[in-house]
């Protein structure tokens, strides 16, 4: 377990991927996981199978989170995401997406 705190915004968080502070990190997750993290001035991107949902939670202050297709997939697989964070981005990608991101990026 962590604590953090922005700006008097106190969260517990459970760690089970660590801590993301000036980068990024990936982390790839399968049905029934619990993916919990601190990210700041950094990215985490969750990468989650297809067909499966993930079921988002936590803040992000002066950054994003982005969930474009897991977050609405149907079904009882689910991947549960809490990662909270400063100054960053979360981004829970299927792999799929994530393969187009790396296309663009390039």
């Amino acid at each position: 377990m962590a604590v953090a705190a922005v700006w008097g915004l106190a969260q517990v968080v459970p760690i089970t991927e660590g801590l993301t502070v000036f980068g990024s990190r990936t982390v790839g997750a399968e049905a029934g996981d619990r993916v919990g993290g601190v990210t700041v001035f950094g990215s985490t991107t969750v990468l989650v199978p297809e067909g499966t949902r993930a079921d988002v939670s936590g803040f992000t202050v002066f950054g994003s989170t982005e969930c474009p297709t897991a977050c609405a997939a149907p079904g009882d697989r689910t991947v549960d995401v809490h990662v909270v964070g400063a100054f960053g981005s979360v981004k829970v990608l299927t792999p799929a997406e994530a393969a187009v991101q790396d296309r663009d990026d390039d």
